[in-house]
């Protein structure tokens, strides 16, 4: 009983916790300038034969100027017409804000859109109908072939 009120007694210095953003750079970040945003791009375009999907997000992303939810939310429908061709303009609506608007994309980035999805469309076993997401990627052929002999539709499954 007694080393209890002892340890009661005994008073310990207070530590200080130091702030989550110390030295770190916090608030609104300045945009990225138009020199930034060609070095950026032209490093994209050199990798667009191993991977074409980050040009695409990257192109669509700053012709658009939407957020990155609202970027990631697409699907090659919004951005194709019924016959699979990339349109230049598309209504969006905002998660964040709800409204709804009309965005534009420059023919470089449809020309990025349109490899992206007949990438993704080659590595799929089945040549059906186009990918429904813009930016998920597709299963691989053979992981395609054993998901159709479980369930023999005549679409393909992707993640």
């Amino acid at each position: 009983m007694r080393s209890k009120k002892k340890l009661a007694q005994v008073k310990t210095e207070p530590t200080r916790k130091l702030p989550w953003n110390r030295g770190r750079t916090v608030g609104q970040m300045l945009p990225l300038t138009r020199e930034q945003v060609r070095t950026i791009r032209f490093l994209l375009q050199a990798e667009t034969d191993s991977n074409p999907r980050d040009l695409a997000l990257f192109c669509t992303a700053i012709d658009t100027m939407l957020r990155a939810s609202d970027l990631l939310s697409l699907s090659v429908a919004d951005v194709t017409d019924h016959t699979g061709i990339v349109r230049d303009e598309f209504p969006v609506r905002q998660r964040k804000t709800g409204n709804g608007t009309i965005v534009g994309i420059t023919p470089e980035t449809r020309a990025a859109i349109d490899r992206w999805i007949l990438r993704i469309t080659a590595h799929t076993a089945y040549a059906g109908p186009r990918p429904r997401s813009f930016t998920r990627r597709p299963r691989t052929s053979k992981a395609c072939a054993s998901c159709w002999d479980k369930n023999p539709s005549p679409r393909p499954r992707f993640i």
